[in-house]
């Protein structure tokens, strides 16, 4: 078992939780911006309607996963407030890179799917987001993790960071957990609150950084013994 998947509350350190978790265990990190990246390397604006077809997809997948190698494994340590999502899932995917003949947002679906189950077979990665969870459920080699924080403490936490009003961030925060919500619910018909979803939820009220890093370390290990 060499996969651990990552979903997260904004505000709840969840970026720096998995970005810290893959390097205690030497691993890749693959989330939403590394994809974005490995996408625009490998020529998204460019890519036609016709090249996500089933053939075309295939290459374009081998493409993406050829520029995520150029990746660094794991990313610097974000800052302690932490972006985590505050835009729709697709934002970083789609905005930038969208090519002049837009393919359907399920196209791009079931692309970075694609994507995440190949990832996934190479192994030694955290992948964070992108409905990993929903994705590799029926993998039993993969652990799948759940980052959370009560509302006021992630609201708290984003304010210090980022110095904006109380009603901004209360208005972003719930308009990033609706996204997430409605990602899986209109994708994987999936909701994304379901704990049977995860091997362990992890609330970072009661937990600070490093011993929730350690605590899931802990659990990997144990679900790779009973197999």
């Amino acid at each position: 078992m060499s996969v651990i998947t990552v979903s997260r509350q904004t505000g709840s350190f969840g970026t720096l939780i998995g970005v810290g978790l893959a390097r205690a265990l030497g691993w890749r990190y693959v989330d939403r911006e590394a994809i974005h990246r490995a996408a625009s390397a490998a020529g998204v604006p460019d890519v036609a309607l016709a090249e996500l077809e089933y053939e075309g997809r295939r290459s374009f997948i081998e493409r993406l996963l050829s520029a995520l190698r150029y990746e660094p494994t794991v990313p610097p340590l974000p800052e302690m407030g932490e972006s985590e999502g505050l835009t729709r899932p697709f934002s970083g995917i789609l905005t930038p890179v969208l090519p002049p003949v837009a393919p359907t947002v399920q196209d791009y679906v079931n692309i970075v799917d694609e994507l995440i189950r190949t990832i996934a077979i190479e192994g030694h990665v955290v992948i964070v987001g992108r409905a990993a969870q929903v994705l590799l459920a029926d993998r039993r080699d993969v652990f799948h993790v759940q980052i959370i924080a009560p509302f006021e403490l992630r609201v708290a936490r984003l304010r210090a960071r980022r110095g904006e009003p109380r009603t901004l961030v209360i208005e972003r925060l719930h308009a990033s957990d609706e996204a997430r919500r409605d990602y899986l619910r209109r994708f994987y018909n999936a909701d994304w609150r379901d704990p049977l979803l995860y091997d362990m939820v992890v609330n970072t009220a009661h937990l600070a950084i490093e011993p929730a890093i350690k605590l899931i370390a802990l659990g990997w290990k144990e679900k790779t013994k009973r197999g």
